[in-house]
């Protein structure tokens, strides 16, 4: 026999001196000076790997034996320990064998019932399962919990009769209890019971005379049946109900509503409802959405007007709808709704907002102009100071970022740092310190962005500063100090956003400095044409680097180059650039990072959707140290989720 693994003293130790002693002097002694020697036996023999145990056919059920005396409760949980450990390493045969004895001794001991039963279950030992239970319920006939398990017995079977017979046996129990129909139901349903769960809603239903019980039980069986007007007509049965109905069904009929093929049936049963509540806010908000997720603007328009009809406050009904399409960014449905606003006669200082998602709209589907004179409207109309500020940082952002009129962009930055608001103040300093490098002052950069540190309190708003600094160096060449400024925001900032930057521009310049300084200039120069919004001397000099051929830098600047072109929607050539990468340089350490952005491009397309999960699956099992595989994660379950919704 092996020896007595090490672990085994901390099972001995809890036979203590004191337990010892207590066994000794108890009436019992001598059976439990038995039952230790095997228990430790059982221990010993579990440890050391040999199989103890009878088949579920041989062991005889426990017999209910009555004792004069119960024994000391300290002793019984002293005595449940050791097949509590005996079940924590599955050892469930063993365990059994032990709580049958405990359960002999003591048959009122709710906790040694308690665990013989879960024992009983892992070993699908239904048979012994069930005698224990009805024994258990002839001496206890009330109690809840026992006659739940064996219910889940039955169904777990799947005996229909066995199963009818004992849901009468429960309702017989506790006769006129709502709370008993819910509870057997729900266990219905979860075995896959459908039809008779709902017929046990119909009776109940009938013996309560209320046709709205288990309202949101009922609306989930028409939803696994696919019967989806039916369960949007129960779940709003169910809002009047209570608050804690309500909010319930208002979560499942949602979710309802995003649920592939189900939507067009839920708009039935809504119109259905309008039709004797015409002017029910709650069935034409719901119905709002519902029109939105299946693309029926017109509709959702018109119910918009509808709801801000029957709405106290003029306009808050229809700011939602516009900022409902605004955050989905339907720009097209963000400016009929703003332009419906303007010929409106009511006060718009509550909704003021909506002009300025009517401006990002207009900019989102290329009337930049138009935008510009919304934002000029603000300017002249808006009372408040903010307003005007940020009126004219997005007049400045629309010249920067989108006519590239860099220098009347210039004037409006200036015009919207004069305001005393120091988020548009902050912004706009940054802006023109961009505005620098782009027109290749670097001196006056990096003297805009130190300026900056005097509001850029925040650390956040320091990080960027000192990011932008350390690049103004790293354009400059001056390699060195670049590489301290960088190891600093390492240092001061180790979960910020540009950490991972610093750190592989630090690597960068200590190990290209030395083994590829011609690289590291071109590299360099390209970083800096594309901060100057310079694309085609970005793509130069990325190319010449690539053709230099193999360098601490070929796989960076082919991931950098393959960026570029996503950045200008090229998908097709960065993917030329990324199957380069694969047959030539797999072994860099940038590889994975561009065989995510190729798993990203082609997730975008619906015919290659397959060939992106294909990437996915890839980096998860071989990249798994990688920063982004977080997101590798996160994409994969997306298209997984959606594959199985359609």
């Amino acid at each position: 026999m092996k020896a007595i693994p090490r672990n085994m003293n901390s099972i001995l130790r809890h036979i203590s001196r004191r337990s010892w002693n207590r066994f000794i002097s108890h009436p019992h002694r001598q059976w439990k000076m038995n039952k230790i020697i095997s228990v430790i036996i059982l221990l010993i023999l579990a440890e050391a790997g040999a199989v103890y145990g009878q088949s579920d056919q041989n062991r005889v059920a426990p017999r209910i034996i009555m004792e004069k005396e119960r024994p000391d409760t300290a002793l019984v949980d002293d005595d449940l320990t050791l097949p509590r450990q005996l079940m924590s390493r599955g050892a469930f045969i063993s365990a059994a064998g032990l709580l049958e004895d405990l359960y002999a001794a003591d048959p009122e001991n709710r906790e040694t019932v308690n665990l013989l039963l879960n024992c009983y279950f892992e070993l699908k030992a239904y048979s012994k399962a069930e005698l224990l239970l009805q024994r258990i319920l002839e001496r206890f006939p009330f109690e809840y919990p026992y006659h739940m398990r064996l219910l889940d017995l039955y169904l777990k079977s799947g005996v229909d009769s066995t199963i009818s017979l004992q849901i009468g046996n429960m309702l017989g129990k506790f006769p006129g209890n709502p709370d008993m129909y819910r509870a057997i139901i729900t266990k219905l349903i979860e075995y896959g019971f459908n039809d008779k769960a709902l017929q046990m809603i119909e009776n109940g239903r009938r013996e309560f005379s209320n046709n709205s019980l288990f309202a949101l039980e009922r609306a989930s069986l028409f939803e696994n049946k696919g019967e989806y007007y039916n369960a949007a007509m129960e779940y709003y049965g169910a809002v009047g109900l209570d608050s804690l109905l309500r909010t319930e069904a208002d979560r499942k009929l949602a979710a309802l509503i995003r649920y592939p093929g189900a939507t067009d049936e839920v708009i039935r049963a809504l119109d259905h409802l309008l039709d004797s509540l015409p002017n029910n806010t709650y069935i034409l908000k719901v119905l709002q959405e519902a029109y939105i997720r299946s693309d029926r603007y017109g509709d959702a328009f018109n119910v918009s007007v509808k709801l801000d009809s029957l709405s106290e406050t003029k306009g808050r009904e229809l700011y939602g709808y516009l900022r409902n399409c605004y955050l989905r960014k339907l720009y097209e449905q963000v400016i009929k709704m703003a332009e419906y606003i303007d010929t409106q006669d009511f006060p718009k200082n509550e909704i003021s907002q909506y002009r300025f998602h009517y401006g990002e709209a207009l900019i989102g589907v290329g009337r930049v102009r138009d935008a510009i004179e919304v934002y000029r409207k603000i300017i002249g109309q808006y009372p408040l100071t903010r307003d005007r500020a940020m009126a004219i940082l997005a007049i400045a952002n629309a010249y920067r970022y989108n006519l590239m009129e860099y220098d009347t962009a210039r004037i409006y930055y200036d015009s919207a740092a004069a305001y005393n608001f120091s988020p548009v103040r902050f912004s706009s300093w940054l802006e023109i310190a961009k505005l620098y490098v782009i027109y290749d002052q670097l001196d006056s950069a990096a003297t805009a962005y130190s300026r900056l540190l005097i509001d850029g309190d925040a650390e956040e708003r320091r990080e960027l500063i000192s990011y932008n600094l350390a690049m103004i160096l790293f354009y400059k060449k001056q390699f060195g100090e670049a590489d301290l400024a960088f190891r600093k925001i390492i240092n001061d900032f180790s979960r910020g956003y540009f950490t991972n930057d610093a750190l592989i521009n630090s690597l960068i310049i200590r190990e290209a400095q030395a083994s590829s300084p011609g690289a590291l200039d071109l590299y360099t120069d390209a970083i800096y044409f594309d901060a100057r919004l310079m694309p085609d001397s970005v793509v130069a000099r990325f190319n010449q680097i690539i053709n230099m051929g193999q360098s601490s830098l070929t796989g960076l600047t082919m991931l950098r180059l393959a960026e570029h072109y996503c950045q200008y929607h090229d998908t097709t050539a960065a993917l030329t650039v990324i199957d380069k990468m694969a047959a030539n340089y797999a072994g860099d350490y940038f590889f994975p990072y561009t065989l995510k952005l190729k798993g990203d491009i082609l997730a975008a397309d619906l015919v290659r959707v397959d060939e992106a999960a294909e990437i996915y699956r890839d980096l998860l099992q071989n990249y798994g140290s990688y920063p982004f595989i977080g997101e590798v994660r996160e994409a994969l379950q997306k298209i997984e989720k959606t594959k199985q919704a359609s």
